[in-house]
């Protein structure tokens, strides 16, 4: 009985023993995850690919031991960035030796050599398993893309294998090249072991913040060294400076200072805590608030249309409304509105000057017409003005103004027709004058008309004279000779 048994068991292992070994290991490959393609334990690479990441025009050896007496490829002006394919092919067994050395020359001739592995992993010794795990490792200027292995002939890339992203970079292929989360959680950066950064679940990236409101949104100074594009909202922690050119599609919030070199154009509301500095064109389709200074180097647009425009032409500035009115309001009240025929003052307004004047030709010269003379309808140039040189000059007609400090409040004239010159003349309001009192000394309240001596008046002593050549009524005493006297211009 006992051997039958045993006749049973030597039948039943003669059956296990006799399937074909492919059998076998078509059958453990079909069961393995495709993760695992890449495991190797202890055999060799036929082939090897790496990336140089180093200086440009170096020459690179790859030898097969330390003494670098067997060469096994050279590669002659190599420049950052290339790839290099390492063959084991006419090698005993056409597989590299278990480490290669990759010597490398600069254009000096100073050279240095570079270990990899090229075999396996191996569980011959604690942690060697892990050692020799190159694939998509660096070392020193390069890093392993890819290698093929000699019992196989697979061939194994950064793509295929499960990698760790390493402090001192990475290969990539398409398909294996994305760096983050997939449950949902957020992706936070840290350094000094606190948070700094974060892309949340829903795609926000915040800077400075863990709760980012918008797609961009960054609690802090922002420097952009070129062009900014929002598509969305902007809104900046502190402040935002940016040497190009800022294109926002949303509302923008600026905490702070807002300096931009060149254009800026926001489609929303714009809104700076401080001040704002731009170089270029500017173009704000809602509502801008800066509670700061605002300087602008460029155009203004106001409007979803740009129907209002803010610009410096040379040293003047404009401000333009293609549509509409321009409206100035203090304290929600309006106080003045333009419009292409006229201006409307709803407030008392301010002047600041004496006499209200308006610009004429003086046909005898405007050097002739001083500050403070009085003077004279030109009836032989009509529009024009004359030094008054006459007594009791009934075509008197103003005083020019300007002198004893006393400047002109508001200036009339049209030009391009006789109601304009180069010479402002007070017909009303309180001006200087030069007076003569060698007639008879002058007190306030008197009415004054002209002299014999030119753009000089003097005290009304004739009213019968006087009548319709009376300038106006002295403000200030004259004792005698010749002196300013302040008047109030009122024409008789």
């Amino acid at each position: 009985m006992k051997n039958v048994f045993l006749l049973t068991l030597i039948l039943l292992a003669g059956q296990l023993f006799s399937q074909p070994v492919s059998a076998v290991a078509s059958s453990a490959i079909n069961n393995l995850c495709p993760s695992d393609e890449c495991y190797c334990l202890g055999g060799r690479f036929a082939e090897m690919e790496l990336y140089y990441f180093g200086d440009n025009n170096v020459n690179i050896t790859v030898y097969a031991d330390l003494q670098l007496t067997q060469p096994i490829v050279s590669f002659a002006g190599v420049n950052n960035g290339e790839l290099l394919s390492i063959s084991g092919a006419g090698l005993p067994g056409d597989v590299l030796s278990s480490v290669i050395y990759l010597h490398t020359t600069d254009a000096g001739g100073v050279g240095c050599s570079t270990r990899i592995y090229s075999q396996c992993p191996t569980n011959g010794w604690p942690g060697s398993a892990e050692d020799l795990r190159v694939l998509g490792k660096t070392y020193g200027p390069f890093t392993v893309f890819a290698h093929t292995y000699a019992h196989n002939n697979y061939r194994c890339s950064v793509s295929g294998s499960a990698q760790a992203w390493m402090v001192g970079g990475n290969l990539v292929e398409a398909g294996a090249n994305t760096l983050g989360t997939r449950n949902g959680e957020p992706l936070v950066f840290i350094t000094s072991d606190a948070p700094r950064g974060v892309i949340s679940a829903d795609g926000n990236f915040g800077l400075g913040t863990q709760t980012p409101g918008a797609r961009l949104h960054v609690a802090g100074n922002g420097i952009v060294r070129n062009n900014l594009n929002v598509g969305d909202n902007l809104n900046v922690g502190d402040a935002l400076e940016v040497d190009g050119m800022a294109r926002i599609a949303g509302f923008t919030h600026i905490d702070n200072d807002a300096l931009i070199s060149g254009n800026t154009q926001v489609s929303g509301n714009l809104e700076v805590n401080s001040g704002a500095f731009i170089e270029g064109f500017t173009e704000i389709n809602d509502n801008a608030r800066v509670n700061g200074n605002t300087e602008v180097r460029g155009e203004l647009l106001l409007g979803p249309a740009q129907e209002a425009r803010l610009a410096q032409t040379g040293l003047d500035l404009l401000i333009e409304s293609q549509s509409g009115n321009v409206n100035i309001e203090a304290d929600n009240e309006l106080m003045m509105t333009v419009s292409n025929t006229q201006v409307e003052v709803k407030k008392r307004l301010i002047v600041t000057g004496a006499d209200l004047a308006e610009r004429f030709t003086v046909s005898d010269g405007s050097e002739q017409a001083r500050p403070g003379y009085v003077m004279a309808i030109d009836a032989e140039n009509p529009g024009a003005l004359m030094v008054s040189r006459k007594a009791y000059n009934r075509a008197v007609a103003g005083i020019v103004s300007g002198a004893g400090g006393v400047n002109t409040a508001m200036l009339l004239g049209q030009a391009g027709t006789l109601a304009d010159g180069d010479v402002a003349v007070a017909i009303t309001g309180r001006v200087y004058c030069y007076a003569d009192a060698s007639g008879g000394a002058i007190e306030p309240g008197d009415l004054l008309t002209t002299s014999n001596l030119p753009g000089h008046v003097m005290k009304a002593l004739d009213y019968d004279l006087a009548r319709g050549a009376v300038i106006g009524k002295a403000m200030t005493p004259l004792a005698q000779g010749q002196g300013l006297v302040l008047v109030l211009i009122t024409l008789q």
